[in-house]
């Protein structure tokens, strides 16, 4: 184990009594540590733990570090198999950060958490697709065709975002009039990304009758 682990005596109390170290708050300090210098690739074996209340404290600190975090992009990935919501949430947290340059590719994850099960973190991918930049979305539409489960909607919708300032906003107008499900998500989304040039959309997609869709087009950005 690196040497730093065994000396740093916060990371040394998460992995004594991990459960402990969470209920007293302790999570916080140990993120100022590595605001003071602590070297962030510390984070590495706690990401890789067993004991997943180890892992939810290291995906915190790693969401908290911004830019700082991102070398840390494929050790927090994996953590999403394990099926926690929090790890989940946080992780996804780390990837609209992250995922840009040579790692954009990864930003395919927000838009295939769209598909989850837990409205939780689907409402938190429709939030991070609101506010990702333009190259997160072209490198997403590129990928659009491994979102699951397969449909052409997902191709059209991420297209849809990565131009929709340049677009007729009666084709999001269409999209959110669609049967299809996720058709109206993306539509949402991006009523939500012209809420300023064109709030009557939000608006038709605040009255849908999909609570979890209407619910985020009534949210602040």
């Amino acid at each position: 184990m690196n040497e730093t682990i065994l000396v740093n005596p916060l990371i040394v109390e998460l992995l004594a009594d991990p459960v402990s170290f969470r209920q007293r708050g302790r999570t916080h300090p140990l993120l100022k540590e590595y605001f003071a210098g602590l070297p962030v690739e510390t984070l590495r074996p706690l990401l890789a733990h067993a004991d997943i209340v180890v892992n939810q404290a290291a995906i915190w600190v790693a969401s908290e570090l911004g830019n700082k975090g991102c070398t840390l992009l494929d050790d927090v990935i994996p953590l999403m198999r394990k099926g926690d919501r929090y790890l989940t949430y946080h992780v996804l947290e780390v990837v609209v950060v992250c995922a840009i340059g040579d790692n954009v590719d990864r930003f395919i994850l927000i838009p295939q958490a769209l598909g989850s099960d837990d409205d939780v973190i689907r409402t938190l991918a429709m939030r991070l697709l609101a506010r990702s930049d333009q190259s997160q979305l072209e490198g997403a539409v590129r990928l659009a065709g491994s979102i699951d489960p397969p449909n052409d909607v997902h191709q059209r919708g991420l297209s849809l975002l990565a131009t929709c300032e340049s677009r007729d906003p009666e084709d999001v107008r269409r999209m959110l009039t669609e049967d299809e499900p996720f058709a109206r998500i993306y539509g949402a989304i991006a009523a939500k990304r012209l809420r300023v040039m064109h709030p009557d959309l939000q608006q038709i997609a605040a009255e849908l009758a999909d609570k979890s869709v209407s619910r985020f087009a009534r949210e602040p950005l």
